[in-house]
Order: C-alpha cells, then structure tokens, then sequence
C-alpha cells in the first residue's frame, strides 16, 4: 500500500476510522428522517463503527430523540465489549459468517458508539442468513440494461 501511496501521491481513506466517511454515513439519517415522520429507532449493522458513528451524529442533529442501536453478530461482540470496557477489542478470528463485520471499532468510532448508540443487540448465524435471504428477495434491485 505505501508503494502505491508514494508512487500515485495517492491518500489512504480508512473504510470506517475516517471523519469525512463517517460524516457521509450519516447521510442515511437524512434520507430516514425524510421519508418517515415518526421514526424513533434506527438498528444499525456495527463492524468497523462507521456507520453507526454517522448515523449517530446525524440523529444527534437531526432527530435527538431517536434512539441508534447496534446489531453485532454474536460470535463477533468486540465493539460490544469495546464500549463497555471503553477500549479497543479486537477478536483475532471471530466466528461469524458476517465476514464484512470483522472489523474492529477504532480511535475515531469508540468514542461516538459511547455517546451515540444506545444499546446492542448480539444476532445469531441463523438469523443473519434470515436476513440476508430477506434482503435477497424483497429488496434486490435488478438492473435493466443488457451487458455484453
């Protein structure tokens, strides 16, 4: 990676530990709060934290009053453990199917999950394939065009 930075004079943009991402991230609450009038709660899926450190700031402004609560897969609860012992955990293999929520929370996202998220929830293998297969088949989105 340095090879890469140095030779294109390129920036490294953390995916979750970096301000103007979580900031966008926060975008969501935007689009939330417009499109639903009375929306008090908002889960959120926590990996890396950025996600939910935006979603949580955008509330903040937006919507004090709604409530940010974390889904964690339940073989992989070190963002759990980190906002309760307020320091970093990291699990070295996690078991968890949710590969994408590996991720441990960083400098930037522990402290906003402190402030922001109001609770966790710890899901199971079984209900994240539930999930996912929900998400499969109500909400994909298939693309018109023909590709050759």
């Amino acid at each position: 990676m340095r090879d890469l930075v140095g030779d294109y004079q390129a920036v490294v943009v953390h995916p979750c530990n970096d301000p103007f991402v979580i900031a966008s991230q926060g975008m969501v609450i935007g689009k939330l709060v417009d499109q639903f009038d009375h929306l008090d709660i908002v889960l959120g899926l926590v990996g890396g934290g950025g996600l939910l450190s935006g979603l949580g700031l955008a509330a903040q402004a937006l919507r004090p009053r709604m409530a940010i609560f974390a889904c964690e897969p339940a073989g992989a609860l070190d963002a759990m453990d980190s906002v309760k012992q307020n320091r970093i955990v990291s699990m070295p293999n996690p078991n968890t199917l949710a590969d994408g929520l590996r991720t441990s929370l960083g400098e930037l996202t522990l402290p906003m999950l402190r402030r922001h998220v109001a609770g966790f929830f710890a899901v199971e293998g079984e209900e994240i394939v539930q999930a996912m297969q929900f998400a499969y088949e109500r909400l994909t989105a298939v693309d018109g065009l023909t590709y050759s």
